[in-house]
């Protein structure tokens, strides 16, 4: 005996399929649709089509910094026919208006450009799950890759910014000025001992020991030509080498820690490397670059320690030779001063 409830729900189901390819047909762009531009974007697309009528929104999801993605949501509306649609943005927000068909399952949306062309993107069916997936995976991944990346970054950024600091030293300028303040300081020292011939002449010419020559040719000399001429010539060279020498020295002091540090972040930036399993960033300095700079630079700072040692000696005995011309003028100055009072 034939089986009726069963040849029903055959045709009940034969009924239900026909309708909704029927639907389809008439009906062609309802949906939901992916296009897939990951790292740079995904774009999701929801559309339901009645008759000439359709609605629905779109999702677009742009890659951002630091690891992040940022979301946009769009609600559209428009009009369609067999072959194409129209989508405009529900707030007119820009007038921002896609136009678009289908080709078989896909659906092809174009864009408008900013400089006013239009960029078509191939959309494929794909379901609300689908499209949650994807998004989840890629935003770990984007993640993922921007931590690694700024860690790799970070390192190489020290590094060079160490070996900037080395190479941009200043010792070997500073050799220059505490050089040229032992030049200028012989020159000083040069002049004042004429002015101390020209006071001692003085001096003898004043055997008798006249207070009047003394007050009126001796202490003005003194006071003005010899004094004057120490505290503006001698006092600023000397102020200007006892900095530099100060710089110089505690840069000199400081190589070798300033080369521990950058072998330090050279260490760090190759184990980052060794590690990485996205693409490496561009990176301002590689490992290995820094070595034959702190050669140079260790070098460098040997060389200078032992030129301002030499320096040094020069530049103390031309200063004291300056402080004890004042000193020895002064004091024959005030034993003449002193016979005058009493």
């Amino acid at each position: 005996m034939p089986n009726f409830r069963g040849l029903s729900v055959l045709i009940s189901a034969a009924f239900a399929l026909l309708y909704s390819l029927a639907t389809a047909a008439s009906n062609p762009f309802t949906g939901q649709f992916l296009a897939d531009k990951r790292p740079s974007e995904l774009i999701y697309v929801s559309i339901t089509q009645a008759g000439s009528t359709v609605s629905g929104f779109m999702v677009l999801v742009s890659a951002a910094d630091k690891g992040r993605t940022e979301k946009t949501t769009l609600a559209l509306e428009g009009v369609a026919d067999k072959t194409t649609v129209t989508l405009r943005e529900k707030r007119f927000f820009g007038d921002y208006v896609l136009t678009g068909r289908r080709e078989g399952n896909r659906l092809i949306l174009a864009f408008p450009g900013r400089d006013g062309s239009v960029i078509p993107e191939i959309f494929v069916p794909a379901t609300e799950s689908e499209y949650s997936n994807k998004l989840t995976e890629w935003q770990k991944l984007h993640s993922d890759i921007y931590k690694e990346q700024s860690t790799i970054l970070k390192h190489a950024s020290a590094l060079a910014e160490q070996i900037r600091n080395i190479e941009n030293t200043g010792i070997p300028n500073l050799l220059l000025e505490i050089s040229k303040a032992l030049s200028d300081q012989k020159a000083v020292a040069a002049s004042f001992q004429k002015r101390r011939e020209h006071f001692q002449k003085m001096i003898v010419m004043n055997r008798a020991a006249r207070c009047d020559y003394i007050y009126s040719e001796v202490s003005p000399f003194f006071y003005s030509d010899m004094s004057g001429y120490f505290y503006s010539y001698f006092s600023p060279i000397d102020m200007r080498y006892h900095q530099a020498l100060s710089d110089i020295s505690k840069r000199i002091e400081n190589a070798p820690s300033v080369i521990d540090k950058a072998k330090n972040d050279a260490l760090l930036l190759k184990e980052a490397l060794s590690r990485r399993k996205f693409p490496t960033p561009k990176l301002p300095k590689l490992p290995d670059d820094e070595q034959e700079i702190f050669n140079g630079y260790i070098t460098l700072a040997k060389s200078s320690a032992s030129e301002i040692e030499s320096i040094k000696f020069q530049y103390t005995s031309s200063a004291e030779t300056i402080k004890e011309i004042m000193r020895e003028s002064e004091r024959e100055l005030k034993i003449m001063e002193s016979k005058c009072r009493q």
